[in-house]
């Protein structure tokens, strides 16, 4: 649904970074900047929420049922 909503372009695409207060139970590797790729790769919370937010809450509810 990100790639359907043209928020993620790429597997690189969008890179962004990690903000103090984001979720970072996994440590170090979840307080790297993050694409869709490393989003995947280490299950990037935080990266998720955004996507999240980005696509609005209803939305995503929906795509997802």
């Amino acid at each position: 649904m990100g790639f359907d909503s043209g928020f993620l372009n790429d597997e690189h695409a969008p890179l962004l970074a990690y903000r103090k207060g984001y979720v970072d139970w996994h440590g170090a590797e979840w307080r790297q900047p993050a694409d869709p790729a490393r989003w995947i790769e280490y299950s990037v919370v935080w990266f998720s929420q955004q996507v999240t937010h980005v696509l609005g809450m209803d939305r995503a509810a929906r795509l997802r049922g």
